[in-house]
């Protein structure tokens, strides 16, 4: 149930962030191609899609941090209960 959700959460973050990456790139490519775009479209198209990404690498870093301490509580626990086998 909650694993298929941290994983799919994960890819729409990922996909968020490289979508925030990409689209002032492609504005720049554009505006040197000889597109004119008009500074509400530039605002509009590039300032929200990076502000998005923004967000989203806020809360990646935030299920990164929380997968990371779930494992290592779930390795800690499984080291204190496990019998001494070594």
């Amino acid at each position: 149930g909650k694993a298929i959700g941290y994983v799919l959460l994960d890819i729409l973050l990922t996909l968020c962030i490289i979508i925030g990456i990409m689209l002032p790139v492609q504005t720049v490519f554009q505006m040197n191609a000889g597109i004119e775009l008009p500074l509400p479209v530039l605002l509009t198209k590039v300032g929200s899609f990076c502000l998005l990404a923004l967000f989203a690498l806020f809360f990646k870093i935030q299920l990164l941090k929380n997968i990371y301490t779930d494992t290592k509580a779930d390795w800690l626990k499984m080291i204190t209960l496990m019998p001494e086998t070594f």
